[in-house]
């Protein structure tokens, strides 16, 4: 089945679902999956190649790390703040330190490495003015990494993360990883961060006071419109492909108007929600509508419970109804309808509304930017043919750096495509732990990337398994 553009990040979403990430990460992947933006009017990934199918899986969507060469240098404050890191993991970077101040916060970036496709950066963002708007739960929101391909401008696919905070100095240390499915051509790179959020709360979960029989009984009469079109949408339980299917050929209801409004819900002045009700079909749904200030940001996530308080394990689908984009081309939720699929073993009298709320104390926007070199780290890698079946598809050639393993290959583009288990056993007996991965597949080619946690040496590598097979290693 073909891929359209206005179902592309919808592809993403999904696949999404079965990984935990946190909302800001979420929203960063899926605003960079619009095909129809290109680099020239803002970074996002590479739309050389619309990809038929997309998966984008992260065992826990923390850390991507990529292998680089050279040494870092050993100046104090570098070596100061990358301490916590081994001796195999610095002689990898290449020593950076650029520099860029705005709205009284301090950028220096420290160090880098690539390899192929994939940059990795070090850097650190220090309040100067001692404001205290940076923790340890600081969230990048538009930053972008930029290099060159056959002379066009490449945009990478962007992750950030904090390393460590210290609150003495008020200093965050991220690391920010860049992929480019195309692969990277250019060593100049161009970093650019816009706005961050910190101050990040998780409320409690919120008991909404109200079981699901009393809201049919306090919303008899409300009223449904017939689904026309979504902006988006993302589905997850053992429903999700009903649910998705409803979506998609418009016999999901909608509602309009009529619906209970839990007053739990008005002391959050950054949403308003509209009303729950429950269809004939056995559904809850509930309208929420988010204001252009922080409700970009914080979000709103309906559950239901038992009488224990314990949250049942539902199949949902949440609906982006409206949306909006704004100059800087990131996509935000005005409206959004979250649909619940009721249990059938509970009656409705013993099943209560719960919410979870996830708000930022501040959104701090500015313009912090260097420009940088990083060699390439091609020499480092190592290229083995494979022969390893995943259904109707095959892993053709393993390339393993040390701090990266990728698996490309063909097949048959009517089946489904499912990234393949990798497992790297070290002559130590230890096992080689991936902490993100990422998979692209365009008509019958397929490309994985898994990215290390920490630093391998290859010559320490014993086996190399790709769904049980072992594949031997050069």
């Amino acid at each position: 089945m073909g891929l359209k553009k206005r179902n592309f990040k919808d592809s993403i979403d999904r696949c999404l679902e079965d990984v935990r990430l946190e909302p800001a990460y979420r929203q960063r992947i899926l605003e960079q999956c619009t095909p129809e933006y290109s680099c020239s009017t803002k970074p996002r990934f590479s739309t050389q190649k619309i990809f038929r199918k997309v998966c984008f899986v992260a065992a826990t969507c923390a850390i991507i790390l990529t292998s680089g060469i050279g040494v870092v240098a050993a100046s104090p404050s570098l070596q100061q703040t990358l301490n916590q890191l081994s001796q195999e993991f610095l002689v990898l970077l290449s020593p950076v330190e650029g520099t860029s101040t705005s709205e009284g916060i301090r950028m220096e970036v420290l160090a880098a490495m690539r390899d192929n496709d994939v940059l990795m950066v070090y850097l650190t963002l220090q309040d100067i003015q001692k404001q205290n708007r940076l923790d340890g739960q600081l969230e990048l929101v538009d930053f972008s990494a930029e290099s060159k391909k056959d002379g066009n401008q490449q945009c990478l696919f962007s992750h950030g993360e904090v390393l460590w905070y210290d609150s003495a100095s008020q200093k965050a240390t991220l690391r920010l990883v860049g992929q480019a499915f195309g692969g990277l051509d250019d060593q100049k790179i161009s970093l650019n961060i816009h706005s961050f959020l910190s101050g990040k709360n998780e409320l409690p979960l919120i008991n909404c006071g109200v079981t699901l029989a009393e809201i049919a009984h306090q919303a008899p009469s409300a009223q449904w419109v017939a689904l026309s079109e979504v902006d988006g949408y993302s589905s997850s339980g053992e429903d999700m492909e009903r649910l998705s299917q409803q979506v998609e050929n418009g016999t999901m209801p909608l509602l309009q108007s009529g619906g209970f409004v839990p007053s739990v819900f008005q002391q959050f002045s950054w949403m308003n929600v509209e009303g729950v009700a429950i269809t004939t079909g056995n559904t809850l749904h509930g309208k929420i509508s988010y204001d252009d200030q922080m409700g970009r940001f914080n979000r709103l996530a309906l559950y239901l419970s038992d009488t224990q308080g314990n949250v049942l394990d539902t199949s949902q689908i949440s609906l982006e109804l409206e949306s909006y984009e704004t100059d800087n081309h990131h996509r935000y939720t005005k409206t959004q309808e979250q649909v619940l699929v009721l249990p059938s073993e509970l009656p409705l009298e013993e099943i209560s509304l719960s919410a979870q709320v996830t708000t930022y104390e501040h959104h701090i926007e500015g313009n912090w930017q260097t420009n940088f070199s990083v060699e390439d780290a091609s020499l480092q890698t190592t290229t083995t043919p494979a022969n390893v079946k995943l259904g109707g598809w095959n892993v053709e050639t393993i390339t393993i750096s040390p701090v990266g393993i990728t698996l490309q290959g063909h097949g048959d583009s009517s089946q489904d495509f499912h990234g393949p288990q990798v497992d790297i056993l070290l002559k130590n007996g230890s096992y080689v732990q991936s902490n993100s991965s990422s998979c692209s597949v365009q008509d019958n080619e397929f490309f994985c990337k898994n990215l290390f946690a920490l630093p391998i040496e290859m010559e320490e590598i014993d086996k190399i398994l790709v769904n049980g097979t072992e594949v031997p290693v050069l």
